[in-house]
């Protein structure tokens, strides 16, 4: 958009000041809780323990596949938690429920 509107063209582009997570209640269209981490080159499973203590069995998480921590997997079905995730690309193996 930038770049198409001569209005904004002098103006500098920003830079990424951090790493964002959201948990969003699916039904209601509305987030649940936001984080923020300054360093932009945060990895996601910083948000696991998070993730952890804000979700309750029985919730369906619909995961980027940057929550990749395998150890992580195992700990939401034991809280009784279902997720969906992709695999990281070029993986071959896949842990399913």
């Amino acid at each position: 958009m930038f770049r198409k509107l001569d209005s904004f063209k002098d103006i500098s582009r920003g830079k990424l000041a951090g790493k964002m997570a959201v948990v969003m209640d699916l039904a209601v269209e509305l987030p649940v809780e936001i984080w923020v981490e300054e360093n932009p080159q945060t990895s996601d499973v910083k948000f696991e323990q998070k993730i952890l203590s804000l979700v309750k069995s029985k919730t369906l998480l619909l995961l980027d596949r940057g929550f990749y921590h395998f150890q992580f997997w195992p700990e939401l079905i034991k809280r009784n938690i279902d997720f969906i995730t992709r695999i990281k690309k070029g993986g071959d193996d896949c842990f399913c429920k």
